[in-house]
Parts: C-alpha cells; sequence; structure tokens
C-alpha cells in the first residue's frame, strides 16, 4: 500500500503534522480538576504532547512525524518535522509526563495508553531515532505505559466494544505491535490470551449496527484484525467464517462501503476516520485469509473503495478532522 504514499503526499501530511504539534491551542485537556492549582496551561502541564487539540492526538501525531520519517528520510519539510521531535521527545519533557501519569493513573486509558506504547515501537524502528530523540527516554516512556496495559488487561471482565477511544481491540493491536517490537514477550502473551478468552467464541457479528454516529472505528472490522494478528491462518479462517458468515458471496453494504457523512464538523469527523481505520482493517483481514479466496477478494475489494475515498479527505483545511486523520491515513496506508 505504500503505493499510495509518495513523496509530495508525505510532505504534505508531515506539514500538517508539525502545525498540529506546535498548534496548543484550541485545546480540550482531558483533566480532573482537584483544585484551583490544577488549571494550568496545557505546554506547562504537557511538555511533550500539548499541541493537536488534545494528548493522544498529540502522541499519536508524533507518531505520524517519526513514521513519514522513517519512509522518506529526505522528507519535504523533514528539517522542521525533526526540531519538533527533538524539542518534544527529551528525557525532560517525558519525564514530565509520567510524572503526570503517576498523578492520575487513568489518564487517557486506553486509548492514549496505546498510541503511548506505539510511539515507542515507532522509535524503535527507526534507524535515525537517536539522532533526533532521546531513545532511551522514550523507551522507557513506552515501558511505563505497557506495564500499566499489562496490568489493566486481567483487570477487564469484558471488553469495550465501541467505535470510540475506549474501544479495546483497538489499543490490544497496538500494544500486540509494540510488545512483538520491543521484545515485550510478557505484554504479547497477555494481549494474545485476552483477545483470545473475550472474543473467540464471536458468532454473526451485528453489522447492522454499524456505524454509530461518532464512529472512527469499527467495532466489528477492528476485532476482526485483532483476531488475524493472534490467531494462526487456519484458526482464523474458521473464525472469521463463523464471525462474518457468507461473506465471500456479500458483505454488508453499510461494511462495505465508504460513509458519506452529511456533516464532519466537530466529532462527526470521526466518520471521516472510520474509512480511513475500516481500510486498514479489511487490508488486514484480507492478508489473514488464504490466497485466491473469494472471501481475500471481497475484502480486498473493500479495502480499496475505503481507501479510495478516505485518502481525499486526509486533510481538509477544518481542524476538527485535520488535527488527527494524518495518522489514521498512514494505517491506511502502511498499516502498523
Amino acid at each position: 500500500m505504500i503505493q499510495h504514499l509518495d513523496a509530495e503526499r508525505a510532505g504534505r501530511w508531515a506539514r500538517a503534522a508539525v502545525s498540529n504539534a506546535t498548534r496548543t491551542y484550541p485545546n480540550a485537556p482531558q483533566a480532573l480538576l482537584r483544585g484551583p492549582g490544577d488549571l494550568r496551561p496545557p505546554d506547562e502541564v504537557h511538555p511533550a504532547f500539548h499541541g493537536s487539540f488534545d494528548w493522544h492526538s498529540a502522541v499519536h501525531t508524533h507518531w505520524s512525524l517519526v513514521r513519514l520519517l522513517r519512509l522518506f528520510p529526505d522528507l519535504d519539510g523533514g528539517d522542521d518535522a525533526r526540531e519538533v521531535l527533538s524539542d518534544h521527545l527529551t528525557a525532560e519533557a517525558l519525564g514530565a509526563e509520567l510524572r503526570h501519569l503517576e498523578e492520575f493513573p487513568s489518564f487517557e486509558r486506553p486509548y492514549g495508553w496505546a498510541w503511548a506504547v506505539e510511539l515507542a515501537a515507532e522509535v524503535a524502528r527507526w534507524d535515525d531515532a537517536d539522532t533526533v530523540v532521546d531513545g532511551s527516554a522514550v523507551a522507557d516512556f513506552g515501558d511505563s505505559f505497557a506495564q500499566r496495559l499489562f496490568d489493566h488487561l486481567p483487570r477487564l471482565t469484558f471488553p469495550v466494544r465501541s467505535g470510540t477511544h475506549s474501544n479495546t481491540a483497538f489499543a490490544m493491536l497496538l500494544a500486540l505491535d509494540h510488545g512483538r517490537e520491543v521484545g515485550h514477550e510478557d505484554l504479547e502473551a497477555r494481549v494474545v490470551a485476552t483477545a483470545r478468552r473475550w472474543y473467540l467464541r464471536d458468532r454473526d457479528a451485528p453489522v447492522d449496527y454499524e456505524p454509530s454516529g461518532e464512529d472512527f472505528l469499527s467495532p466489528v472490522l477492528t476485532e476482526a484484525h485483532l483476531l488475524a494478528e493472534v490467531l494462526s491462518p487456519d484458526d482464523f479462517d474458521v473464525w472469521f467464517e463463523g464471525f462474518l458468515p457468507g461473506s465471500a458471496q456479500v458483505i454488508a453494504s453499510n461494511l462495505r462501503e465508504p460513509i458519506e457523512p452529511v456533516d464532519v464538523s466537530g466529532r462527526l469527523s470521526h466518520l471521516r476516520g472510520l474509512t480511513l481505520s475500516r481500510a486498514w482493517n479489511w487490508r488486514a483481514i484480507a492478508g489473514a485469509l488464504p490466497a485466491r479466496d473469494e472471501r481475500r477478494v471481497a475484502a480486498l475489494d473493500a479495502a480499496d473503495r475505503h481507501l479510495a475515498d478516505g485518502l481525499d479527505h486526509v486533510l481538509t483545511g477544518d481542524y476538527a478532522g485535520d488535527h488527527w486523520l494524518v495518522t489514521f491515513g498512514l494505517l491506511a496506508v502502511t498499516g502498523l
């Protein structure tokens, strides 16, 4: 899918990400206020991740910059991207972020946590990381969130099957990637075991219930994507046929076709992200199905439909979507 990301598009996305990462306001802090002393400017509370409207978007915007620089070392606007990363991903700034987490232990759980570990995984993949950021500090930052995810999963009796930030399957996909990339075998094993415990008996996915009005994730496809990562090809083949029976013949139109929202202001911009995340999901699902399988063909067709539509709406000039959609564009064309 990398052919959909040429140098020109990568440069535009990088310039948008730089602008977002350094734009403190407007800002939507996910804050518990215990008194007037907790009312502080975002860049004081979060020296690393104060831009991009909210903390989790700031974290994955930095992931986007690392991903773009890793794929395009001569990126147009690359010097600005490196400067942002160098200024923000320091031991001092990341240490302040971890101290805030110690003070507010459930802050941004699980979505922000998942992007924190995925940022660390991407830095670990980047050969030039230590020339730009404090790689050791980023690794420690990721390890702290990874441990919290490891400890949190057994406390959940049930998964959260929403189409927004609380979706546990999405968080587990990013945690799984982190565990595999940095060699955190215990986290990987816990994600695999938890996914099997929660989802392995699921049958006849309720596709008619999708999407909800503010979804940027498909609960059905995100779950299937996770199972594609944790099951053997043979086991996934069997599970997927029970989960979406008959998908070789027909995929429900509300999963096959991109969403065409009437309004994309505010949180309704999530529906633009839904198109992109579905493209990513469908591509991963197809990759786990047998070659020449009719279900694989149908999944690839759905992925292509979503990608063709989604790439046209990554940057629109409306900050409601522009502050976060670059990341989902990158997921759609490059995966994790």
